[in-house]
C-alpha cells in the first residue's frame, strides 16, 4: 500500500513536468552547534570536491603533496561557507581538519571551522560550493550539504539541503516550528528538496 501510494506521488510529480537540473555534484554533509558566544560547523566534504577545487578552483596553487592540498581546502571552504548573524557576516577559522582514511575520490574529509558568535535572532547559512567551476559549458559543479542544526542541546534543524541557491535561515531567538524537529517531516522535506534540486 505504502510503496503504491509512493509510486502514485512520483508519477503526478513527474507529470507536472517540473523543471529539473542535473549537474555534476559532489555530495557532504553539514554539522553545525550554535552555542553562546560561539558556532561550530562541522563540514563532511569529498576528496573529489577537494581535488575538483584544488586543480581547477579560484585561488587554485600547486599543491606539492596530499596534506598541502587538505589544508589548501580550509581556506577554500572559509571562503565559500558563510554563516550570518543577523545579517552580518562572521568570521571563522580552521579549527581541525580530520584527513580521510580513503584517499580516492571516494573517501571524505571533515573540517571544522570555527567562529566567534554574537548574540541574535537569526542565523542564516550560505554556500557556493564549487560553483565557479563549469564541467560543461552552461553547467557548473555543485556541492550540495545535507544539514543538521543544534542550538546548545536543542535540535534545530533536523535535515534539510543547502545549496548554492537554497540557503539555510536558522531562528534562533524564538521556539523553533515543529517541522524543523520532527525526524519524519525533516526526512519528507529532503526527500523533496533532493526532488526539486534534481538529484
Amino acid at each position: 500500500m505504502r510503496a503504491s501510494f509512493i509510486l502514485c506521488v512520483l508519477c503526478v510529480l513527474c507529470g507536472l513536468r517540473l523543471p529539473l537540473h542535473a549537474h555534476p555534484v559532489a555530495q557532504g554533509a553539514l554539522e553545525l552547534h550554535v552555542e553562546a558566544g560561539a558556532a561550530t560547523a562541522s563540514l563532511r566534504v569529498s576528496n573529489e570536491q577537494v581535488f575538483v577545487a584544488a586543480t581547477l578552483g579560484e585561488g587554485a596553487t600547486d599543491a606539492k603533496d596530499f596534506d598541502a592540498m587538505l589544508a589548501q581546502h580550509g581556506a577554500y571552504l572559509l571562503r565559500h561557507f558563510t554563516l550570518l548573524a543577523d545579517g552580518t557576516a562572521l568570521r571563522g577559522e580552521v579549527g581541525e581538519v580530520r584527513p580521510p582514511d580513503d584517499r580516492s575520490v571516494k573517501g571524505f574529509t571533515t573540517y571544522v571551522l570555527r567562529y566567534a558568535m554574537p548574540a541574535a535572532a537569526q542565523l542564516d547559512v550560505r554556500q557556493d560550493l564549487l560553483t565557479e567551476i563549469l564541467y560543461s559549458p552552461g553547467n557548473p559543479w555543485e556541492a550540495p550539504l545535507v544539514a543538521r542544526v543544534w542550538h546548545g542541546d536543542r535540535p534545530l534543524v533536523e535535515g534539510a539541503l543547502l545549496t548554492a541557491k537554497q540557503p539555510l535561515s536558522v531562528p534562533l531567538a524564538q521556539s523553533v516550528a515543529a517541522e524543523f524537529r520532527s525526524p519524519a517531516s525533516a526526512s519528507g522535506r529532503l526527500a523533496w528538496d533532493f526532488f526539486r534540486h534534481g538529484a
